[in-house]
């Protein structure tokens, strides 16, 4: 996302009204924006996980995220 300021900013859309957008951040860091204030939105073809975190962890370990994931416990 690109903010009429100049900043760019990354992280999940977790909530959307008329007026806003509340971007889930690092560390479940929320930031909401007017939308007035917002020039472009696009979705990004990089994952937010780090690079060769999978490296790190069993089968078992990543099918646990993957279910985590899925469930919406995003909040």
């Amino acid at each position: 996302m690109e903010t009429r300021d100049g900043r760019l900013l990354d992280g999940l859309i977790v909530n959307e009204t008329s007026n806003s957008l509340t971007l889930r951040r690092p560390a479940a860091e929320d930031l909401t924006l007017l939308k007035a204030a917002i020039a472009d939105v696009r979705a990004s073809s990089v994952s937010l996980m780090p690079d060769g975190f999978e490296d790190g962890i069993n089968p078992r370990q990543m099918a646990d995220l993957i279910a985590y994931l899925q469930g919406a416990n995003l909040q």
